[in-house]
């Protein structure tokens, strides 16, 4: 209008990138769950986390076994319980690990 033109520019930038500059850590990577299938005794490890707590679960999801857990390898007798598929979670102050375990007689 009038003659008169606008030279001028909005812009508007974006930074959609998240990361925090730490790397990810991916707590299944620490910690194993060993023999699977087990007829007795499963021992858990773990690797540069500190576990706190595990929790045994059954098919149905009752709370079969809860137990806290103050080193770094951990042994569990499981050798009265029926054959058949459990999950064992396994909490640490980085976060829990939930692995299913095949029990045999």
């Amino acid at each position: 209008i009038n003659n008169c033109t606008n030279k001028a520019k909005d812009s508007l930038y974006v930074n959609t990138c998240t990361t925090t500059g730490l790397p990810d850590f991916d707590i299944s990577k620490n910690i194993s769950f060993y023999p699977n299938p087990v007829r007795d005794i499963i021992t858990i490890s773990a690797n540069g986390v500190n576990p706190i707590e595990m929790e045994l679960y059954n098919s149905i999801g009752e709370l079969i076994l809860k137990k806290e857990i103050n080193s770094n390898i951990t042994n569990l007798d499981i050798r009265t319980l029926h054959s058949g598929l459990y999950l064992l979670n396994v909490k640490t102050k980085q976060g829990t690990v939930t692995h299913r375990i095949m029990k045999l007689n």
